[in-house]
């Protein structure tokens, strides 16, 4: 939640690093539940900062079949695998 929050304030740095953590954590318990919407939300950060090499690093991570749709953070649309894929792909494609 710390990480949402921080991308809800703009705070995309602070909100890359809360998901790295819970990244880590995940794997190190061995618990991949959260696992998607972090490659998910983590990557949405990234590309916000122009670091979209590393964006695209962790959208690899998530299954063309996987439905990884973030709807409900506030003031942001819909982020996904795909919408974040063609914001790398065409820079002028605003998320």
């Amino acid at each position: 939640m710390a990480g949402e929050y921080a991308l809800e304030l703009g705070r995309f740095d602070e909100a890359a690093d809360y998901f790295s953590q819970a990244i880590n954590l995940s794997q190190q318990q061995g618990d991949d539940y959260y696992l998607s919407c972090c490659y998910v939300l983590r990557p949405y950060a990234l590309v916000q900062l122009g670091k979209t090499e590393l964006a695209r690093i962790d959208l690899d991570k998530v299954g063309d079949d996987e439905d990884s749709t973030i709807t409900w953070l506030y003031k942001i649309g819909p982020i996904s695998k795909q919408s974040l894929l063609k914001s790398i792909n065409d820079p002028t494609d605003q998320i």
